[in-house]
């Protein structure tokens, strides 16, 4: 497990609008009362989620002041169509666990609300092990007991420690908790909706299979249990501590061989399906979050949507593998033992250009944004579906530009969102427009002049052409650039 990436520019956060959706959480913020010696000292907008039905997640990062001086901590805020939880779970404010508990606000004139884990009204896994002594009754229950490994049990003499890893109000959390000062941590990851018993024992059966597949070199963390009672999902820590993956020439290839890897596994028919319509409502939802939250800002979204709308890829199930869903080089990570795949509940059937597109737009929007420096931080995407190829990966062309046009537009708008400046996003845009531009004349001029390609195959060989450079080139210019 490990916190998302959140794409740094800078102190990685922005400044948020002072009206609209964000407006309401930040006048809610403004009336917490602090305790005695801390004071907020600014507020910033670090990331945005755009669910369904209209609503809007927000992660604020907030700078307090305090004796020991300043420090930063996170509380999530949820505007939406509908009123906010009326159940008040009351803490005392606190700093504990690594993190900012005991706040839950309302607004139910602006359907808005703030929460941090401990009252968050909608996850009570959270609830459970973030109140006080939540820790200790987790290490003290019994069905803990039976999951923990030897030497994970509660000791006598030790001091029980947990960290706030990540956490989505409402949805889920990841804790690391280490039962004593020598013991190794365990990962508890709590959620709004078990996975049932069935998807759990699957996911085990694929983890296995990936690592035999690959001669033990692709892993995911081992999962220890469930306790479905709890909400909570227990696994392994990686250990030794590894180390990230990121964009030189043999951390993309070795990217392409763990998709190949994922998309080579068998299916059973009972998968979640991830269709392409469930790629483009997402991008429908992040239209509607910017014409509220960034009306005055112009983005080709509208126009891209307009050129994908009638392409979106109506392939059925004989077409699709199994996928990671999020696939981008946050979650490998890599020690002398293995590489390992993490955030691994999210497999599905789906197409695997979805994977490779993930990818790719990702590795576009860190080197526009800077966060990754020189020819190792830029993709080449022809590397990678080279190297997807050489490991037995298929693409179908069409396809995959199609879905990398939508990621491209989706990453860009959610950044969009959180206050990026143009300049700085306007490579990943430039691409997206590029490629939808594109994507219709694919099946023809594509494959004429790029791709090798029997019309009967249902999938395609990794497209090297000229296309994919061309679109590349346009990515790396200058922000502005002609």
């Amino acid at each position: 497990m490990n916190p998302a990436s959140t794409h740094p520019v800078g102190d990685a956060t922005c400044h948020p609008p002072t009206s609209g959706p964000m407006g309401a959480l930040t006048d809610l913020v403004n009336a917490i009362v602090w305790p005695a010696g801390t004071g907020l000292t600014d507020t910033r907008l670090a990331r945005v989620w755009a669910g369904r039905n209209g609503r809007l997640t927000f992660d604020l990062q907030l700078t307090l002041h305090g004796p020991s001086g300043a420090s930063r901590h996170s509380v999530q805020g949820v505007v939406s169509i509908s009123s906010p939880p009326n159940r008040i779970v009351k803490q005392p404010i606190r700093f504990e666990h690594g993190s900012l508990l005991g706040i839950l606000r309302t607004d139910p004139v602006r359907f808005a609300w703030l929460s941090t884990p401990d009252c968050d009204p909608e996850l009570p896994p959270a609830r459970r092990l973030f109140r006080p002594r939540g820790l200790h009754d987790l290490l003290a229950d019994a069905r803990f007991a039976r999951i923990a490994p030897a030497g994970q049990e509660p000791s006598r003499t030790g001091s029980p420690a947990m960290n706030l890893v990540s956490y989505r109000v409402g949805r889920r959390f990841v804790a690391a908790i280490r039962t004593d000062d020598d013991g190794a941590r365990l990962f508890v990851k709590g959620f709004r909706r078990m996975p049932g018993p069935t998807s759990l024992h699957r996911a085990a059966e694929l983890a296995a299979m990936l690592a035999t597949r690959s001669s033990g070199e692709i892993r995911v963390p081992l999962v220890r249990g469930a306790l479905p009672e709890l909400g909570l999902l227990i696994s392994d820590e990686v250990w030794p501590a590894p180390s990230p993956v990121h964009y030189a020439a043999a951390d993309v290839a070795l990217a392409a061989r763990v998709a190949a890897a994922i998309h080579s596994l068998p299916c059973v028919g009972d998968e979640r399906v991830h269709r392409a319509a469930d790629e483009w409502d997402t991008v429908d939802r992040w239209h509607d979050v910017l014409g509220v939250l960034c009306p005055h800002v112009a983005t080709p979204l509208q126009e891209i949507r307009e050129r994908l709308r009638d392409q979106t890829p109506t392939a059925g199930r004989e077409t699709m593998t199994l996928i990671h869903r999020d696939f981008h080089h946050a979650q490998l990570l890599r020690n002398e033992r293995a590489i390992w795949l993490v955030d691994w509940d999210t497999l599905c059937l789906g197409h695997p250009e979805q994977d490779i597109a993930t990818y790719a737009a990702h590795a576009v929007l860190d080197a526009a944004l800077g966060s990754v420096s020189g020819d190792d931080g830029f993709i080449r995407l022809n590397a990678f579906l080279d190297a997807h190829h050489n490991a037995g990966g298929m693409i179908d062309s069409p396809r995959l530009g199609w879905y990398l046009a939508v990621a491209l537009a989706r990453v860009a708008a959610m950044h969009t969102a959180r206050g990026f400046p143009d300049g700085a996003l306007a490579p990943v845009w430039q691409l997206a427009l590029a490629i939808s531009d594109n994507t219709g004349l694919w099946t023809e001029t594509t494959r004429r002049n790029h791709v090798d390609i029997a019309p009967s195959q249902p999938c395609a060989q990794p497209s090297t052409g000229a296309f994919h450079r061309d679109a590349m080139a346009l990515a790396a210019r200058e922000p502005g650039a002609a």
